[in-house]
């Protein structure tokens, strides 16, 4: 739909282009998460932002295209797995459970839209589906911690 083919396809690259940016600013405010979560983050937005220079040509896929497709798919897929945290007490997103089933959700997602890329009957939806999962995520993350009370301020647990 960003593609060279597409109508209309500024809207489609815009998208791309917005959600790349908030990628970027989202790691770049992201205190709470390690900073492998903050490296990756930043990434998989540099990733929408290489999708978004280098649309595809009506005739198919290029390389370069399907570098930077790749990347931020892989990398946002994994992402999930590096905000786990072991401190106490915790938003119950960031536990290392919570971290694991979310990137368990994501390769599995991404395993249904990598399938489907081979003549499959749902490519759209899966596309779709699972763009938007990984899409919101961080925006989850980045609102929890948000509202999360600093870590001065939560109760310690004697242990």
């Amino acid at each position: 739909m960003a593609g060279h083919a597409g109508t209309d396809r500024w809207i489609m690259n815009g998208g791309i282009i917005l959600v790349g940016v908030c990628y970027l600013l989202t790691a770049a405010g992201l205190t709470a998460p390690r900073t492998p979560a903050s490296v990756l983050l930043a990434i998989a937005g540099l990733a929408g932002l290489g999708i978004a220079a280098s649309p595809e040509p009506a005739s198919g896929p290029s390389s370069q295209h399907l570098a930077w497709a790749v990347l931020g798919a892989v990398t946002i897929t994994i992402w999930p797995a590096s905000t786990a945290r072991r401190a106490s007490p915790l938003p119950p997103i960031l536990t290392a459970f919570a971290s694991a089933a979310i990137t368990f959700v994501f390769v599995a997602l991404f395993g249904w839209l990598f399938i489907e890329t081979s003549d499959g009957r749902v490519l759209g939806l899966a596309e779709r589906l699972t763009i938007s999962t990984q899409t919101c995520w961080p925006a989850v993350v980045a609102i929890t911690l948000h509202r999360a009370p600093p870590a001065s301020a939560r109760p310690r647990f004697a242990g």
